[in-house]
């Protein structure tokens, strides 16, 4: 049997589980907030507090970043970037 290539058996870590989250009902606005809250958390280049305060810019609205950016600034681990 062969295996998937790379591409679609790392399709996780690429998109981010938006699969998972199209199949529990996340409606598509929620994604693409989803995916901007991602780009400027881990791509962006600001530091933590500053993209956390861009990502509550961007959808001050959208209750899953609120959680998001909750969670991220009451854990005590920390997060990897």
């Amino acid at each position: 049997m062969r295996s998937q290539p790379l591409s679609r058996a790392n399709c996780g870590a690429r998109c981010g589980g938006r699969p998972g989250l199209r199949r529990r009902g996340y409606s598509a606005a929620v994604l693409v907030a989803i995916k901007r809250a991602y780009k400027t958390l881990y791509h962006s280049g600001l530091r933590l507090d500053e993209a956390l305060m861009q990502i509550e810019r961007l959808a001050p609205a959208c209750a899953e970043l609120e959680q998001f950016v909750e969670f991220i600034r009451t854990t005590r681990r920390g997060i990897v970037r």
